[in-house]
């Protein structure tokens, strides 16, 4: 009669082992059959051996023949064969594991054997359950236990295993303290560039508050307009002399619809980007700063999105 001597289920010990990959061409050199794994005690020997050893529907199976010239084999293959002890159980040696989550399953708190050598198999008298593997000594250490959420965690934060949730909490609220004084020195960084460029006020600052530091920082830098330098200068009467009344500036008399040299500007600018306004009347963007706040701060934000890859 053929016993079972593994399934691919998961054991006692909470792992499983994949039947395709253990290796047996050793184990068929001696195929021992032994009594409860006793491979220790001197006066112990085997009861039989084990022939036919066999792969089917991921079952390791083999048929034992007992050694009938032996009184205890004799009395352990009487009670094989009339159903009173009928349980196996395999020592192994891992060789591979893995704990992918391809090989988890259900109930598994160690890694899955993906290869081993069978060093023996043993009739047992009450397994933990009906595939249970008895390890030889110290070969369990090779199974490593799953790693739980909080080790990965850990481990993630360059934590050392066991380091425990309060460890992970504390380390989460350095990294944000960092993170946070780094975001603060570049946003003061990128205020300096803006304010260099021009761009500064209302728009500018709704920029900052709804939108990423990294697509703004890349704004300001991409930004070549020179605001500041067309505002510095003042707009002189003929002859020369300072123009009276309110101060005027080179871009209030330059103005929204008018090009440079005075001259009308083409119709149909409604519709213009900012990249237009920026090449064909970069004086009137900055009008249009001051004249139109919101439809100035719709361009930014559109020149911001096209710049970022935002919708």
């Amino acid at each position: 009669m053929p016993i079972v001597l593994n399934t691919e289920d998961v054991n006692r010990y909470g792992f499983w082992i994949k039947t395709e990959g253990i290796k047996t061409q050793n184990f068929q050199k001696n195929p021992v059959l032994l009594y409860m794994h006793d491979d220790w005690s001197s006066s112990a020997l085997p009861i039989g051996r084990i022939e036919n050893i066999r792969k089917e529907n991921g079952m390791l199976l083999g048929d034992p023949v007992f050694d009938m010239d032996d009184e205890f084999a004799a009395k352990v293959a009487n009670k094989y064969n009339n159903g009173f002890l009928f349980a196996a159980s395999i020592q192994i040696d891992p060789l591979t594991t893995s704990d992918a989550p391809e090989y988890i399953k259900a109930g598994q708190t160690r890694s899955a054997v993906l290869a081993c050598d069978l060093l023996e198999a043993s009739i047992v008298k009450v397994p933990g359950q009906p595939n249970a593997v008895k390890m030889s000594a110290g070969e369990d250490a090779k199974i490593p236990k799953l790693k739980s959420d909080m080790d990965k965690i850990t481990n993630e934060l360059g934590l050392k295993n066991g380091a425990g949730e309060d460890a992970a909490v504390a380390e989460i609220q350095s990294l944000k303290a960092r993170l946070s004084a780094s975001n603060e020195k570049r946003l003061v960084a990128v205020k300096l560039q803006a304010t260099a460029k021009g761009l500064q006020g209302e728009a500018f600052d709704d920029l900052l508050k709804t939108s990423d530091l990294d697509a703004v920082e890349a704004f300001v830098l991409a930004y070549s307009v020179p605001v500041a330098t067309l505002e510095a200068i003042p707009e002189k009467e003929e002859g020369g002399a300072p123009a009276s009344g309110a101060p005027k500036t080179l871009v209030t008399k330059l103005g929204v619809g008018m090009n440079p040299d005075g001259s009308p500007a083409k119709a149909g600018r409604e519709g213009w980007t900012w990249q237009q306004w920026e090449k064909e009347d970069p004086s009137g963007l900055v009008q249009l700063k001051a004249d139109d706040p919101e439809k100035y701060k719709k361009l930014a934000l559109g020149y911001y999105n096209a710049q970022s890859g935002r919708k």
